[in-house]
């Protein structure tokens, strides 16, 4: 027998071998038989969890935010009504004042010199339309300088118009003030207000006395607002609509603070679970799901989370299952 023939052989009986093992695995000869469809053993399911929660199908109002700035509702700027020099500016920035304090001292040496000037001229008219020397024209023209002179000498002492707080400073001592000048900024910081810019396509949801939701992210609160004007003129570039809304004062709110007003634009159907239902590892979120009577770990994806503690389910439950929450201290 030649050697081609020999090699020959070898494969054919290599090949036979091969052939034999697979047919006896595939016929069960090998590990006893098949399992039959269906007769394995169940997945055991995940621990029970220590409290339970029911997933809802609700429907919730479908908003629209509009970004908007708080502001106070009482600023007032306050102004010199004289041209003197400045002696004294009693606050500074951030300091609370009171009505009728004084914020600012003029130098009043000039004024004061016209006041007695006016004044001594108005006495002497006065002796001489008693002796009938000067008419009844000529004292109401005293009368007149007297009074002006006088409040000269009371726009030297500049108060406070308001309870509030002093947000800007505009001079020091021995600036020259001048009507017209601002010399602080006061406001009120218990009347706030939102100044927001509503798109034109549903600025017309909001009116006057209509009660609004205000989100504040610096401090993490919503509020609820007033809607007290909608100013009717839009911006001619960026077709929006101003909207003025009153809200109430909080601690850490302060005026130039960045605000939200949720504008309702319509309702939409969603499912929400408590948040704590929801675990998350990385980017991925489970809920621990009842099904069948026993616990699985079921994939699922959250959207919009809610002030009352729930979050929006956008996939993986459809409403009205029944979801495990975690004992008290222990993280989902």
């Amino acid at each position: 027998m030649s050697r081609d023939t020999t090699r020959r052989m070898a494969r054919w009986a290599v090949f036979g071998l091969v052939l034999a093992v697979v047919l006896a695995w595939a016929t069960g000869l090998l590990h006893g038989g098949r399992i039959a469809p269906g007769a394995g053993e169940p997945v055991p399911g995940e621990p029970a969890p220590g409290a339970q929660a029911r997933a809802e199908r609700v429907t919730v109002p479908l908003v629209e935010d509009a970004v908007g700035t708080v502001r106070s509702r009482r600023q007032v700027v306050v102004a010199a009504q004289t041209v003197a020099r400045v002696l004294h500016v009693g606050p500074h920035v951030g300091d609370t004042i009171r009505a009728g304090e004084l914020l600012v001292r003029l130098d009043d040496a000039e004024v004061a010199a016209r006041f007695a000037h006016a004044q001594a001229q108005y006495e002497r008219t006065r002796r001489f339309v008693a002796a009938k020397a000067a008419t009844a024209e000529q004292l109401e023209a005293a009368d007149a300088e007297f009074r002006e002179a006088r409040a000269g000498v009371e726009h030297t002492r500049i108060v406070a118009p308001l309870d509030g707080v002093v947000s800007e400073r505009h001079v020091e001592p021995g600036d020259m003030a001048s009507p017209g000048r601002p010399l602080l900024v006061v406001f009120d910081p218990t009347a706030l207000r939102v100044d927001a810019r509503v798109r034109e396509g549903v600025v017309g949801r909001l009116t006057t006395g209509a009660r609004v939701v205000v989100a504040l992210p610096a401090t993490g609160r919503t509020l609820d607002g007033v809607v007290a004007a909608v100013v009717p003129a839009a911006d001619a570039q960026s077709r929006t609509f101003e909207v003025r809304v009153d809200i109430p004062a909080m601690p850490g709110l302060h005026p130039g603070m960045f605000a939200r007003l949720r504008v309702p634009v319509g309702e939409r159907t969603i499912v929400r679970v408590a948040a704590p239902a929801v675990a998350r590892v990385g980017q991925m979120e489970t809920a621990l799901v009842l099904i069948d009577g026993a616990w699985r770990r079921r994939l699922v994806t959250t959207g919009e989370a809610f002030d009352d503690g729930t979050v929006e389910v956008l996939s993986g439950l459809v409403g009205g299952e029944t979801v495990g929450l975690p004992t008290r201290g222990a993280r989902p």
